[in-house]
């Protein structure tokens, strides 16, 4: 597959979210599809150019979604977009999805520079054993980074973890 012509791009990528350039290698290919109104169609279309015979079901809906695809040449790709919704979610659903995506490129590191560069000391891939915790402190650093102070989101399944990331604040361990 060419992700060049699907609008994938490599080098110098920027990640929605984080607010951050990343350099990658050849190999790995980056697409910020951007804000969509329909997260299951837009899944059904990537999925489409990835192969026309797959045809994906997911429920519940998410509000964002990283899609990480190899090839035979073992070039991986990650697109990412997010629902429709507020600025809010709209900031840590791309912050969420952009570690994912890291995540898969083998570049936790970047995670690990933004948060200390922005004073928190919180190791997410020691503390938690799950990509989505891990890619939800990434959602809290971009919400933090656009000065968005408030970043429980009204989640009770996030409150802890918020509480956890507000305490590794300036603290060095």
């Amino acid at each position: 597959m060419n992700f060049l012509e699907k609008g994938y791009q490599t080098g110098n990528v920027w990640l929605p979210g984080l607010d951050i350039t990343v350099y990658l290698n050849s190999n790995q290919f980056f697409r910020n599809d951007g804000i969509v109104k329909d997260m299951q169609i837009h899944t059904n279309k990537v999925y489409y150019e990835i192969n026309p015979r797959i045809k994906h079901d997911s429920y519940p809906i998410p509000l964002g979604r990283c899609i990480i695809t190899y090839d035979e040449r073992s070039n991986i790709a990650a697109a990412i977009f997010v629902k429709e919704n507020d600025p809010i979610n709209h900031i840590f659903n791309y912050g969420h999805e952009s570690v994912e995506a890291l995540i898969k490129y083998g570049r936790g590191d970047v995670l690990l520079d933004e948060l200390k560069k922005e004073g928190f000391f919180i190791d997410p891939f020691q503390r938690y054993n799950d990509t989505e915790n891990i890619a939800n402190i990434g959602g809290f650093l971009a919400l933090h980074k656009k000065n968005y102070r408030d970043c429980s989101m009204n989640c009770p399944e996030l409150q802890e973890l918020y509480s956890e990331f507000l305490d590794s604040y300036k603290k060095q361990k």
